[in-house]
């Protein structure tokens, strides 16, 4: 497979292939992502499992492989599950309070962001490695 730009970096600890990444904690590494809000930088390569303190690489931008945790339909954007493995990014649904109908609480935090890491280009169900677009971005 061609790929559009891939990054090198030190697996921080052990980072399965086509997962998503996330920066480590120290320079220059990065880890397994773990969750929707973790600030997703790329898809590890197929072939490439690397132990902690292994150089690894990681599309950053462009088709990748991806394994996933939970069905998904093509089209759909993706984000990290508590494995790296993609899922649907769910959007944040917020109701306007126009009737007045409940009050306020004041101990409602805003919703975290959820990271979209990529675009899926086919449908799949979990455990499947579907191809996609990485395109890390806010949601």
């Amino acid at each position: 497979m061609s790929y559009l730009f891939n990054k090198s970096r030190t697996a921080q600890a052990a980072v399965a292939e086509c997962r998503f990444v996330k920066p480590g904690t120290q320079p220059y590494t990065a880890l397994q992502a773990a969750a929707e809000t973790d600030s997703l930088i790329g898809v590890s390569l197929q072939f490439f499992n690397p132990q902690a303190g292994q150089r690894f690489d990681f599309a950053v931008i462009g088709p990748a492989k991806l394994q996933l945790g939970a069905a998904v339909n093509d089209g759909d954007l993706l984000t990290s599950d508590a494995n790296g493995c993609g899922i649907t990014a769910a959007r944040h649904a917020h109701t306007e309070n126009i009737a007045a109908a409940y009050a306020e609480n004041a101990t409602t935090a805003v919703a975290p962001a959820t990271r979209i890491g990529a675009l899926a280009l086919s449908a799949g169900n979990p455990g499947d490695v579907i191809d996609v677009v990485v395109l890390p971005l806010l949601a």
